[in-house]
C-alpha cells in the first residue's frame, strides 16, 4: 500500500541542531529520489520546510481581515510534493508529457492522451 507519512513524537521538547534539520531532508530527498526511480513519469522533492503550518489563508477576505499563517513551532515538518515528468516522453507520440492537454492548453501532442506505458 505504501505510507503517506512519518512522524515521530518526543515526550519531552528537544533540540535539532541544523545539522540535524539537513539530514532529515536529505534522508527524505533519497525516499523522493527511489520513488521517481520506481515511476520515472512523475518527480518528487523535499519542500514546505520548517515550522508546521496549522492555518493557511485560503480567501482574500481572510488575508484582509488580518489572518495570517500559522505555525506550530513545536513541530520540525517536511512536506513532499508530486507531480508530472514534464519531459518524460509519450509510449504513444513520442512527445514530453509537458506538451500533453493535461498539463498545458493548445499542446503540442494534440488530443493524445498521455501514457507512460506500452
Amino acid at each position: 500500500m505504501g505510507l503517506r507519512g512519518i512522524e515521530v513524537s518526543f515526550s519531552q521538547p528537544v533540540e535539532l541542531t541544523d545539522e540535524e534539520e539537513r539530514q532529515l531532508v536529505e534522508l527524505m530527498g533519497k525516499v523522493c529520489e527511489r520513488y521517481e526511480r520506481d515511476h520515472p513519469d512523475r518527480v518528487m522533492w523535499p519542500a514546505g520546510i520548517g515550522f508546521k503550518p496549522t492555518y493557511i489563508p485560503m480567501t482574500r477576505e481572510e488575508e484582509e481581515a488580518g489572518r495570517h499563517m500559522e505555525f506550530d513551532e513545536g513541530i520540525f515538518s517536511i512536506e513532499c510534493f508530486e507531480r508530472e515528468n514534464y519531459d518524460f516522453p509519450c509510449t504513444k507520440c513520442g512527445k514530453p508529457q509537458g506538451d500533453h492537454k493535461h498539463c498545458i492548453v493548445d499542446p503540442p501532442a494534440g488530443n493524445c492522451e498521455f501514457s507512460a506505458t506500452q
